[in-house]
């Protein structure tokens, strides 16, 4: 069997700034090649000549932001956008340019603009495809860049990268159905790679530790691994409710379906207009009870799956408000929230973001206001006039109830507004290194106006 060379190759960042760099002279090529493409349309009828010679060259590129002490990055290759991704996010492979030399820029916004934090030149060959993993810290970001191997004789190629910044190294054992983990596949020290290959399967299991240690840290379950994918698996940093300080994800690749992972959940009341104090079940367990509005629970442990929630007034199970199934991601923080009036009750969850970021603060806000379907919400300056903004975010039916914004650390003024920018209500957030603000938009209790905020988080001790 022949296997192509592998290149894994990284370089430390500099910072960069400025606009885009001038695209390089070989993109004539992609332009003459594109013009060749519209004057044989008409050849179709030629001798030996089909419609599928007729193809448009491409490469792939997928990029993994794996900086623990970064907030939202922005991905550009050239002028193409391959949007922001959040830590632990990963993009699909997405079609660019072959052959061509173009600059990967990473970018994050610092509370004016987006600026520069790392910048490499890429030349993706024809239908070669290409991961890039973001790593290393913000102050000095590195860039592991991993040719994809073509698939051969049916195996897939099954990458690792020990992207974390613990200094420490961990086995990784890859195993089908119950088999023992022995012997690991790889030992991986910080930042280094290892690849095997594998046929494709519905019954593989991972599993890592310390390194030589036989004490398992985390088992997958049962996965599958579908014929044609390139997973690439990624030991980072844990910001979740597991109880490991490392996990184990993959990029462009779907979840584990048994991760037993512990998850956490908080249980929140929102219903504006409940006479009664209420009780949250989950699969018929009581897990809060006596909730009065905008009471908030902490964090229960539990395992994740599919669960059963009950909303009833207090004390009387028989009396349901509303029941759903809402999904518990595993090893992830999880609000359930109550809202809605209580003639139109609904159950609605949302993944929490507790990372910390340096020089930053996380700032999550909740539109349980029912008045308000609509919102636009302005971060500015101390003394600014919201309206010579445009909104930071904006909230409608169409939208999640719930979003999570990371800004750089300073003083702001908050303005929320409706449709047509008036003014609804404003408050201030106090510059705070790592902060984590949690925000409520809520119903006056009984319902109704006028809005008011609940402050949670870091707010709290303002």
């Amino acid at each position: 069997m022949v296997v192509l060379a592998q290149v894994s190759r990284y370089r430390c960042a500099t910072p960069a700034s400025g606009g885009y760099s001038k695209i390089d002279v070989a993109m004539k090529r992609v332009w003459i090649v594109l013009s060749l493409l519209l004057v044989l349309g008409g050849c179709g009828s030629e001798s030996g000549f089909t419609e599928n010679d007729l193809r448009i060259p491409t490469g792939f590129l997928r990029v993994v932001h794996a900086v623990p002490d970064s907030p939202n990055l922005r991905v550009e290759l050239q002028t193409q956008s391959f949007g922001i991704l959040n830590f632990g996010q990963s993009t699909s492979f997405e079609r660019v340019l072959p052959d061509i030399n173009r600059t990967l820029k990473i970018s994050l916004f610092n509370g004016t603009e987006f600026t520069t934090v790392s910048e490499e030149t890429l030349n993706i060959a024809l239908d070669q495809a290409v991961t890039v993993v973001i790593a290393g810290t913000l102050a000095v970001p590195q860039l592991f860049i991993f040719e994809e191997p073509d698939i051969i004789d049916g195996n897939i190629p099954i990458r690792f990268f020990n992207a974390t910044s613990s200094p420490e190294a961990y086995d990784i054992y890859l195993t089908q159905d119950d088999e023992t983990a022995i012997s690991p596949i790889a030992q991986l020290s910080q930042f280094e790679d290892s690849k095997v290959e594998r046929e494709p399967a519905e019954n593989y299991r991972l599993r890592f530790a310390n390194a030589d240690s036989s004490d398992i840290l985390w088992d997958s379950g049962i996965f599958g691994i579908l014929e044609g994918s390139t997973p690439v698996f990624l030991l980072i940093d844990n910001f979740g409710s597991g109880p490991n300080t490392v996990r184990l994800q993959s990029a462009g690749f779907a979840a584990f379906p048994e991760d037993q992972t512990p998850a956490a959940v908080q249980l929140t009341h929102m219903i504006p207009d409940a006479e009664e104090l209420i009780d949250i079940y989950l699969d018929g367990e009581l897990l809060a009870g006596d909730l009065d509005y905008r009471d908030i629970t902490e964090y229960h442990n539990i395992a994740p799956g599919n669960k059963l929630v009950t909303v009833t007034e207090a004390g009387l199970p028989e009396n349901i408000i509303r029941e759903s199934t809402i999904f518990i991601a595993a090893g992830e923080f999880q609000s359930i929230t109550a809202i809605n009036q209580l003639a139109i009750a609904s159950i609605t969850s949302n993944r929490e973001d507790l990372r910390r970021v340096p020089s930053s603060m996380t700032v999550t806000i909740s539109n349980f206001a029912t008045p308000l379907s609509f919102a636009n919400v302005f971060l500015i300056s101390p003394g600014e006039d919201y309206r010579d903004f445009n909104p930071f975010i904006q909230f409608s039916t169409n939208t999640q109830r719930t979003q999570t914004v990371a800004v750089p650390q300073a003083d702001y003024d908050l303005v929320f507004a409706d449709q047509a920018n008036n003014e609804i209500i404003r408050t201030t957030l106090p510059a705070a290194e790592s902060a984590l603000y949690r925000i409520y938009m809520t119903d006056t209790p009984g319902g109704g106006l006028p809005i008011e905020l609940l402050f949670r988080g870091d707010l709290q001790n303002q």
